[in-house]
């Protein structure tokens, strides 16, 4: 059995942020020598800003390297969503603005969905 890495003082600060949120929490992780990470990071805060219960975070993977191990994101732009603190869904790639939006809110209505469901 492998342990969890060990994470820097951002990084927990984040997994505590994601423990005490409500709603739908979507970390997009960036980096900067990849022109769709910003763009993704971009449109996920534009659909964070028009819908009610949904956050969004956008973190660089090298500061958050850790965390996105511990959280089994190999590459950019990923958005993992979060609900409760648990890891619900993760979106790989450049997506367009409806696609984001299709796959952030199609199960917004299903609380109770299995934590694995959609990885």
């Amino acid at each position: 059995m492998t342990s969890k890495p060990s994470l820097n003082r951002e990084e927990q600060a984040l997994e505590e942020f994601l423990q005490s949120a409500t709603g739908l929490v979507a970390v997009c992780v960036t980096d900067p020598f990849h022109p769709g990470s910003q763009l993704m990071a971009d449109r996920l805060q534009a659909l964070a800003e028009s819908e009610r219960g949904l956050r969004a975070v956008a973190v660089g993977l090298e500061g958050y390297r850790s965390w996105a191990r511990r959280h089994r994101i190999a590459g950019t732009p990923c958005i993992a969503v979060f609900r409760g603190g648990l890891l619900i869904r993760r979106l790989n790639g450049i997506l367009t603005e409806e696609d984001l939006y299709e796959r952030l809110t199609s199960g917004r209505q299903h609380q109770g969905a299995h934590p694995g469901a959609g990885l």
